[in-house]
């Protein structure tokens, strides 16, 4: 999925559930994955734990904070990468690496760290 966006009112809590019903509606074990990542669908679901909006959007906030290369090449990497065998998973991985090598945010990062600073990554 490309561009994912949610959009919730400042007193929203994003959730599901179900486990705490006994049930499981269709639907949202596929896209909430997809939407907010294998890991924290799967707490999200199984605890039946709510987040707020103020929680996702602080989660949003954190995301765009990081190089957005790095960022949208690691999120192909994992969705790609769950497909494949664990070896053909890190080597794609590896080439991914690689590609990040010469950005010039991975340059702005390691200064940024260096320095003590926070980067300033423009997606080059």
């Amino acid at each position: 999925m490309v561009g994912e966006r949610i959009v919730a009112g400042a007193d929203a809590k994003l959730g599901l559930l179900e486990t705490h019903l006994g049930l499981m509606r269709g639907g949202g074990t596929q896209t909430l994955p997809r939407l907010i990542g294998k890991a924290l669908a799967k707490e999200l679901i199984w605890a039946g734990r709510r987040i707020s909006a103020a929680e996702a959007r602080e989660l949003a906030r954190a995301i765009c904070a990081n190089a957005p290369l790095s960022v949208m090449m690691t999120k192909a990497a994992i969705d790609r990468g769950l497909d494949m065998a664990l070896a053909e998973g890190m080597a794609a991985e590896g080439d991914v690496s690689f590609m990040l090598y010469f950005s010039r945010d991975r340059s702005e990062g390691l200064s940024a760290f260096r320095e003590k600073r926070s980067p300033t990554f423009k997606g080059e």
